[in-house]
């Protein structure tokens, strides 16, 4: 089996795709009121209001407000950190290359609901836009739910549980551990464009020269 590089004409080489969700904000515990009164001086706080479970209508917050303060190797401006819903992040690697084939942002319809995993993602149409432009894997490496979405797209691919081999997707969950440090700025799409074209770049240029001139 070829290893994941880009060859001349710019496609992929049959190789392994790892895919997954990631969710890049986060609910704030507490309400914007609750906030203001917990800065003012001479607070203290009741225990019996420190609810930890989920709220309605609570704020969302872009996880990366959490290292403002930290250097980033990615030059960007700080954008809007608050959001309505959560944002969440489907994204497709190649194993070999640690290159990202297809990047998108979904915001959750229902604001008055929490879910700890995108049931109401639909992941076929970002397979079949990948798959047009790339060359079929052999192996597609992803959660049960996004399997069974996509079972009529990974028709002669092998499809494995990501469950079964967590170490697999090891390379993924460092770009999202990665992209939600660096990525300061508003989660929307063009912003997601332009990051992982850095990546890319950035995995490309690590790649050494006699693998590419292999093929």
């Amino acid at each position: 089996m070829k290893k994941g590089v880009i060859v001349e004409d710019g496609t992929w080489s049959l190789g392994v795709w790892l895919a997954d969700f990631s969710m890049l904000t986060k609910r704030m515990a507490f309400s914007q009121a609750s906030l203001r009164k917990a800065y003012e001086r001479g607070y203290v706080g009741d225990r019996r209001n420190q609810q930890r479970h989920r709220r309605p209508g609570q704020t969302n917050y872009a996880k990366w407000s959490r290292y403002v303060f930290r250097k980033s190797h990615y030059p960007c401006r700080l954008g809007n950190a608050f959001y309505d819903s959560p944002v969440y992040l489907f994204a497709i690697m190649d194993r070999d290359s640690r290159q990202i084939i297809h990047a998108c942002l979904r915001q959750q319809p229902d604001k008055t609901k929490f879910y700890h995993y995108p049931v109401w993602f639909d992941a076929r149409q970002c397979l079949r836009e990948t798959l047009a432009k790339n060359e079929t894997p052999y192996a597609f490496v992803a959660d049960g739910l996004v399997i069974r979405q996509c079972r009529n797209e990974l028709r002669g691919v092998t499809a494995v549980v990501k469950s079964k081999h967590p170490t697999w997707t090891a390379s993924l969950e460092s770009f999202f551990a990665r992209l939600q440090y660096e990525m300061r700025t508003d989660l929307a799409q063009e912003n997601l464009d332009a990051y992982v074209d850095w990546w890319n770049r950035k995995k490309r240029s690590s790649i050494p020269e006699s693998c590419n001139s292999s093929f």
